[in-house]
């Protein structure tokens, strides 16, 4: 109820505003990339539609109006028919299910019950309402995507990732503070309530090892730690875009990215190790300019993943005989269990319950599968929840879907736009093949991170004074 009242304050204050409308836009987009990287959970008021649903459709509904009434878009003929192929085809998904449904079961939206023995496997039931929910949010992301690919500038890009970055700088200290209450004072309820009367939802309170886990103004840690990787990565686009272009934009300074690293392990969400791979990998793209690839840095990529390979199994070694931290250890026993015993296609109910990686890496399985048994247009966007973003997306839509969605994600307005696909493969995909939610892939932030990227790739003309070409510091 109190973050509702103060999300409908923060709107209102924009709409008000003696400012441009164009101005407020970029205010509204900043609120809602705020808000999705944070993955704020919680619902508004009494409806039961969350506060990134609301923020989302009000941000695009004045986005769009603001185009089509102040703005003479002209739309391009590819991208046009890129999208009515990737609409039609998600429909036609789902139409598909209707009329030739699905033969085989899914899992329960519950993993854990389906592994304990408490759920079994079911028959798709279609849920028209979430469907057109999800596939309005499609539409809109798409149409968001093209105005912000061609109608906003690179200033205006700096602009909205910098005021993200410096709005989110209260979740460091949120996250010591519930660290603090949690852990050093232990009144953990002090925090589940708080949640409960701001933002109306039910958080995770459990113990990861010896310490509770910190959820942020999420629901559960991996939650959390998802929040804090988009903050990191984040910084280190617009380090990189420093790097190249003089401009005046906000980063987090050493302090404030040390406090951050240091959070995503106290969020003590399994997931926090895996986005530190996925971290180094990318700051080593970033450093060594791989969106400029060469044999020889193809070469010296590949033997530093060997090496951190390497690593990371020494590590895990070390942690199994040494480490106290259960919750680790719990962890990385299930992983070795699932991949060692296993058997995919034998009676999967069989096996008892050992925690929540097995049931998570069975949906990854099962989720996989049911793809295969529809590949091309995927079960139905909304059918099936697996815990992983790919997997998930392979299911909604299919390669047909996907294959156009990317295209689209990655669509140039004109040639002079080059994009780092290495940070794209190991952002939008990699990380999210074990991790991921439904919305991971239409979400307006991850736009913004994409679009960004072609500022360090250009290559500068030093005669070139084209305002879209960089933001001088003043």
């Amino acid at each position: 109820m109190i973050f509702s009242l103060c999300l409908l304050l923060i709107l209102g204050i924009i709409f008000f505003e003696k400012i441009s409308y164009r101005e407020k836009i970029l205010k509204y987009i900043v609120f809602l990339c705020l808000i999705e990287i944070l993955n704020l959970k919680g619902v508004f008021l009494f409806t039961g539609i969350s506060f990134k649903f609301i923020i989302f459709f009000w941000t695009s509904i004045n986005i769009i109006y603001y185009f089509y009434k102040y703005k003479n878009i002209k739309l391009d003929k590819k991208f046009f028919w890129l999208s009515i192929i990737l609409i039609f085809s998600v429909l036609l998904g789902f139409v598909n299910e209707m009329i030739f449904p699905y033969d085989g079961l899914i899992i329960a939206r519950d993993w854990d019950a389906y592994i304990a023995g408490i759920d079994s496997k079911e028959k798709i039931d279609l849920n028209y309402i979430y469907f057109v929910t999800l596939y309005l949010k499609m539409i809109f992301y798409i149409i968001l995507t093209y105005i912000i690919k061609s109608e906003f500038t690179i200033e205006e890009l700096l602009m909205v990732g910098s005021n993200v970055l410096k709005y989110s700088k209260f979740v460091i200290v949120y996250g010591f503070i519930e660290y603090t209450i949690k852990n050093i004072l232990d009144l953990p309820d002090i925090i589940t309530t708080l949640s409960k009367i701001v933002l109306g939802s039910d958080i995770q309170t459990s113990i990861r090892g010896d310490l509770y886990g910190l959820v942020g103004l999420t629901t559960e840690p991996s939650h959390f730690a998802m929040c804090i990787f988009n903050l990191i990565i984040l910084n280190f686009i617009l380090r990189k875009v420093k790097e190249k272009v003089v401009c005046d934009i906000y980063i987090y300074n050493k302090l404030e990215l040390i406090l951050l690293f240091i959070l995503l392990i106290l969020t003590r969400g399994f997931s926090a190790y895996w986005y530190f791979i996925i971290i180094i990998s990318i700051y080593f793209t970033l450093k060594n300019n791989m969106y400029d690839l060469s044999i020889k840095i193809l070469v010296k990529y590949i033997l530093f993943f060997v090496i951190l390979l390497v690593g990371i199994v020494y590590i895990i070694n070390i942690v199994i005989e040494t480490s106290a931290d259960s919750n680790i250890i719990s962890r990385i026993n299930q992983i070795i269990y699932l991949l060692n015993e296993v058997d995919f296609n034998s009676n999967i109910e069989a096996y008892a319950y050992i925690g929540s990686s097995l049931a998570r890496f069975i949906s990854i399985h099962d989720g996989f599968i049911d793809f295969l048994n529809r590949p091309l247009l995927g079960l139905g966007l909304g059918v099936e929840l697996v815990h992983s973003g790919i997997v998930m997306l392979l299911t909604d839509i299919g390669l047909i879907g996907i294959y156009f969605l990317l295209k689209i994600v990655l669509f140039k307005i004109n040639n002079r736009i080059k994009y780092d696909i290495c940070f794209f493969i190991l952002f939008f995909i990699i990380a999210n093949i074990p991790l991921g939610l439904r919305n991971i892939g239409f979400e307006v932030y991850s736009i913004f991170f994409i679009e960004l990227t072609s500022i360090y790739c250009k290559k500068v003309n030093e005669n070139d004074t084209q305002n879209n070409t960089l933001l001088l510091d003043k």
